[in-house]
C-alpha cells in the first residue's frame, strides 16, 4: 500500500489532484478523527511545485450516519423483541397459574417450595418481559434544569458507595430550562452512569457535563441549538466491534446484566426527540445526550 508520502510525490509529478476519503488522523492526546484529504499541486517560483492540503471534518456526518443506523437497528430490533415478549407472556400466565393450582394440592412443604420456586421464576420472567415492552406511555414533560436529574444520578452514585470513583461535575449554568421528563431523564443519566462505574473496577473518574451544540441534525431534521449531556469515564473503553452494537437490546458486557440498560436509555432519548452519541478509546469513553432546543427554521 503506498504511504501519504508517496502519493503525495505522485500529485506532485503529475501536476494533479488526489481525494482520499475518510483518513484517521491521530491528533492530542491520542484522539482520532475521520478527514477526507484533498492533495493538490499548484506552481510555485522557479518552475518549482507547491502541494495544497486540504482536510475536510467527517466527525460530524459520522456521527449523524451512526446515530440515524442506529436508531434504525434499536426500531427493528425492539418491534422484534416487543413480539417475542407478547408471546412468550401468555405461557407465564399459565404456568404460574397451575403451579398455584398444584401448591393447593399438595401437603407437603417441600415439595410446596418446588411450586414457589416455579411461581418466584415465572415472576421473575415476567419482570424482564414487561422491561422489554416498557415504557408504554409518553414522556410527562414539564420544565425542568437538566442539572436536576443529573444531580439525583450523582446523589444515588454516591449512596451506592462507589467511593473508588471520583465524579466531577462540569455544568454550564447559562444552560436554559427544557421541557422533559425528569424521571425518563434520571433512568437514562442512571443507566449511563452505571454502564461507566462497570468500566471502572479498579478505580477512576466519571464526569458529568453540561454544554450548548449548535447545527445539530437529528433523525434529518436541523436543530439551531441543541443541549448535549456528555457522562464521560476514564476507563478501558469499548472495542470498535462492540461500538456499533451496545444500544441493541440483549447486548451487555456485565457478567449479570441483561443488556437493557443503554437500549432504554437510547429509547428514552428518542422519545425525548434526542439521540445518543457513544465514542471510546483506552482512557476516555462518552457518552453524548443530545437534546434538541430550537429548531431551524
Amino acid at each position: 500500500m503506498e504511504t501519504l508520502r508517496e502519493r503525495m510525490r505522485g500529485v506532485a509529478s503529475e501536476n494533479a489532484t488526489l481525494t482520499l476519503r475518510e483518513m484517521v488522523v491521530t491528533g492530542a492526546h491520542a484522539a482520532h478523527c475521520y478527514v477526507d484529504l484533498t492533495i493538490s499541486a499548484w506552481p510555485g517560483a522557479g518552475g518549482s511545485i507547491r502541494l495544497v492540503l486540504e482536510f475536510q471534518a467527517l466527525d460530524r456526518q459520522r456521527l449523524i450516519a451512526r446515530a440515524n443506523e442506529m436508531r434504525a437497528q434499536h426500531a427493528a430490533s425492539r418491534e422484534m423483541i416487543r413480539g417475542l415478549a407478547h408471546e412468550i407472556k401468555n405461557p407465564l400466565g399459565g404456568l404460574r397459574g397451575a403451579a398455584q393450582l398444584l401448591e393447593h394440592q399438595l401437603d407437603d412443604p417441600e415439595l410446596r417450595e418446588y411450586t414457589a420456586v416455579i411461581q418466584r421464576e415465572a415472576d421473575r420472567l415476567r419482570t424482564l418481559v414487561d422491561d422489554l415492552l416498557a415504557p408504554r406511555k409518553p414522556p410527562d414533560k414539564r420544565t425542568i434544569s437538566i442539572h436536576e436529574p443529573l444531580d439525583h444520578v450523582a446523589a444515588l452514585l454516591q449512596a451506592n458507595n462507589h467511593r473508588h470513583i471520583q465524579l466531577l461535575r462540569d455544568y454550564d449554568p447559562s444552560l436554559p430550562a427544557i421541557e422533559a421528563d425528569r424521571d425518563q431523564l434520571v433512568q437514562v443519566f442512571f443507566n449511563l452512569v452505571d454502564n461507566a462505574v462497570t468500566a471502572l473496577t479498579a478505580g477512576g473518574q466519571i464526569t458529568l457535563k453540561t454544554r450548548i451544540e449548535r447545527l445539530v441534525t437529528i433523525d434529518k431534521i436541523q436543530y439551531r441549538k441543541a443541549l448535549r449531556v456528555d457522562v464521560i469515564d476514564d476507563g478501558r473503553g469499548i472495542s470498535e466491534a462492540r461500538l456499533n452494537h451496545i444500544f441493541q437490546p440483549m447486548v451487555s458486557s456485565k457478567a449479570h446484566g441483561g443488556g437493557m440498560g443503554l437500549a432504554l436509555a437510547q429509547y428514552l432519548v428518542q422519545l425525548h426527540g434526542g439521540m445518543i452519541n457513544c465514542s471510546s478509546r483506552p482512557g476516555h469513553t462518552q457518552f453524548s445526550v443530545v437534546l434538541p432546543l430550537e429548531r431551524c427554521a
